[in-house]
């Protein structure tokens, strides 16, 4: 007789998710976050896509876990999954995974964190640079 995969709940350290418990693949009694947007939105929700591709997910995080620049609290399930659909094989999405990591310590993306910053306060560094702030507060992508 099997046992169910144990249930865990995580909080994501994202400030637009702050204090949302985000599914992880062992987690199935997280809420869906919002209702469809319309009649015509036909997205899978992220809990599904999560829970759909939790032994994918499982097997890019084996393969980043020991990397020294991972950090599971920036790169929780939902980083990962996004890999995953964008590759379609595990191996390949374990790759593009290590190569934004080493990409992001290259150019310092990551020197400071500034996740709790709304962009148009960001004033220093390349993602200063990297954006263009309109009058009205518009941000453009240089």
């Amino acid at each position: 007789m099997s046992s169910a995969p144990p249930t865990t709940t995580t909080t994501s350290a994202w400030p637009w998710m702050k204090g949302v418990e985000v599914a992880s693949c062992n987690n199935s009694n997280i809420a869906d976050p919002i209702d469809p947007v319309c009649e015509h939105d036909n997205r899978s929700s992220v809990k599904d896509l999560i829970q759909e591709h939790g032994d994918k997910i499982a097997k890019i995080k084996a393969g980043i876990l020991d990397h020294p620049l991972y950090d599971e609290r920036k790169h929780d399930d939902l980083w990962i999954v996004r890999f995953y659909l964008s590759h379609k094989k595990s191996q390949k999405a374990t790759e593009a995974a290590v190569r934004t990591l080493e990409f992001r310590e290259e150019h310092q993306l990551d020197e400071n964190d500034i996740r709790q910053t709304p962009p148009h306060r960001v004033v220093d560094g390349k993602v200063a640079k990297f954006f263009t702030y309109c009058a009205d507060g518009t941000i453009v992508p240089t």
